[in-house]
């Protein structure tokens, strides 16, 4: 290593997967199992509280790799309104499945939220979450 930089610092991590769902787990098998898919929370008024969901990623790369990942929910005006701590994970064979899950989240504004995935500090993706404002039927 003439350059005396960590070979490992040039391996190439990649998001394969990332979704918003009601619930998500792992089997015995390391088959991954996602209840309800969405992207958007309707809702006749503010604030908003969502009961639980979950954020499910699939990252790639070098078997035995470290790495950590942070979420940060950010409302329509661009406060965050989540953060969470760093998530530390190995990739594994084939690769690593994270779940972070929420529990009676609150929404206080309407519009597209961002729910952004952050790998070792630099931001991977953002997911779209809309909170919509639906009418009651009388």
């Amino acid at each position: 290593m003439p350059s005396g930089k960590n070979p490992m610092t040039n391996t190439k991590v990649k998001l394969i997967a990332s979704l918003i769902c009601e619930a998500a787990t792992i089997d015995q098998q390391n088959r991954a199992i996602i209840f309800g898919i969405f992207s958007q929370i309707n809702t006749p008024q503010l604030p908003a509280t969502h009961p639980q969901f979950s954020v499910f990623t699939v990252w790639s790369g070098v078997v035995g790799e470290k790495h950590n990942q942070q979420l940060k929910i950010i409302a329509p005006s661009g406060k965050i309104i989540l953060e969470t701590p760093q998530m530390p994970f190995e990739i594994g064979r084939p690769h690593a499945s994270l779940i972070s899950q929420f529990r009676l989240m609150r929404f206080d504004e309407f519009g597209i939220y961002k729910v952004q995935i952050i790998l070792d500090e630099k931001v991977e993706n953002e997911i779209d979450l809309e909170v919509l404002q639906v009418r009651r039927d009388a």
